[in-house]
């Protein structure tokens, strides 16, 4: 008898079944791998978002730094104020009335219980000088010159004025 026919037929059924075998495991394969790509495709434009949104609020973190410092040196000087008797703020009015300007002017102007602050500019020196020489004649208040930056038309100043008693 001879099984040369069975034999090739059964061979011929197992190199079917190893070829559909390796056509799964190919297949199974390839398509774990385009998964995986796909993956790795969304976590990279994630990410990539996740650094350009970190980039933007470092950006805008100096800007916000200094805002915050601000409202608190601002709360701050809040807190430390004390409220202003009705009295010395027309005194303090009738003192900016009598200021001897020329040309120049009051620029920034800032009442507080303590001290009084006034910024502002001059056309020349004499005009700086009779506003200094006002402010240092005032009974009861001590006069500091706080800035004084000469420009090119003007001088711009900023004095403390502050009560005798309270240094």
């Amino acid at each position: 008898m001879n099984l040369l026919p069975w034999r090739l037929t059964a061979h011929r059924q197992r190199s079917r079944q190893a070829f559909r075998r390796f056509i799964l495991v190919l297949g199974t394969s390839l398509a774990a791998y385009i998964a995986l790509w796909q993956v790795n495709l969304r976590s990279e434009s994630e990410l990539n978002r996740i650094q350009a949104e970190l980039e933007q609020m470092n950006q805008k973190l100096p800007a916000l730094i200094a805002q915050v410092r601000r409202q608190q040196q601002h709360l701050t000087q809040k807190e430390n104020s004390k409220p202003v008797a009705r009295a010395q703020i027309q005194q303090t009015m009738d003192l900016l009335q009598q200021l001897p300007f020329i040309q120049g002017e009051l620029s920034d102007f800032i009442l507080d219980a303590e001290q009084i602050r006034l910024k502002g500019k001059a056309q020349d020196q004499r005009e700086f000088e009779q506003i200094q020489q006002f402010l240092n004649d005032l009974p009861a208040l001590k006069t500091e010159l706080q800035q004084f930056l000469p420009q090119q038309n003007e001088l711009q100043f900023e004095f403390y004025l502050s009560r005798e008693n309270a240094s």
